[in-house]
């Protein structure tokens, strides 16, 4: 797992992230459903860890970036540690679930597996999942449009054809989100490659303020602007 984040887009990313952790886990594993230890493997700042965390006595939160881990969100149940999917820093068959919250795109997957093989019990749950937020409309004022890079990661097999897992459950489905201005202007700036364009056309490190302001022109006072996201999500299980 390999992406590198700047502090100031670290800030952002902790900053805000849209509740779709939640709504996912909740599609996924439901209200009933309690497990001792989690792993979120590529945990960012902890919006993921946290919406795990609902489910778990203990969670472990693994990424690669210092950056992203400085910022992580303190909870009781939440220990942190710099690591990856590949090598994550837990002991053998500790993990009852897993999540990788748009993660897993950027890992080897076979070395991936061959790893939670070790650190999972025999009947944990992998839940791979991820959100698009549909955004080209809101780019595209600035010029700004396309400039995440193409990808060909297929959210929907993402163990397809591996027999060490059973696929449980794989749908995808598009809402409608509310987002204050700035926090619009949080997301958009949580992108190395859009928060250096944003910092070049305002003229300013620090691009924030300028932002919220250029995105809530046209919008009544208190208003905010609806967003679609498209949501991606997985569940599999270890065939031992």
């Amino acid at each position: 797992m390999a992406h590198q984040y700047t502090d100031a887009v670290a800030s952002h990313y902790a900053a805000y992230r849209p509740p779709l952790h939640e709504l996912i886990l909740m599609r996924v594993i439901g209200n009933q459903t309690r497990f001792c230890d989690g792993l979120d493997v590529g945990c960012g700042t902890g919006r993921s860890s946290v919406a795990l965390a609902k489910y778990c006595e203990r969670v472990c939160a693994v990424d690669p970036s210092e950056s992203m881990l400085a910022a992580a969100i303190p909870h009781r149940s939440i220990r942190y540690h710099q690591g990856s999917a590949e090598a994550i820093p837990i002991p053998d068959r500790s993990i009852d679930v897993v999540t990788f919250a748009g993660s897993l795109s950027y890992a080897n997957r076979l070395a991936t597996l061959k790893e939670l093989a070790r650190v999972c019990r025999a009947d944990a749950s992998i839940v791979p999942y991820d959100f698009s937020m549909l955004i080209d409309d809101v780019l595209r004022p600035f010029g700004l449009a396309d400039q995440s890079p193409d990808s060909t990661y297929d959210h929907r097999a993402v163990f397809s054809g591996v027999s060490a897992v059973v696929q449980v459950l794989a749908d995808q489905e598009r809402i409608s989100l509310e987002i204050e201005p700035v926090n619009l202007a949080h997301v958009l700036l949580a992108d190395e490659r859009r928060y250096d364009a944003f910092a070049k056309l305002f003229g300013t490190t620090s691009p924030l303020t300028a932002l919220a302001s250029a995105l809530a022109k046209g919008l009544d006072a208190g208003k905010q602007k609806t967003i679609e996201a498209d949501l991606f999500y997985s569940l599999y299980r270890f065939d031992r």
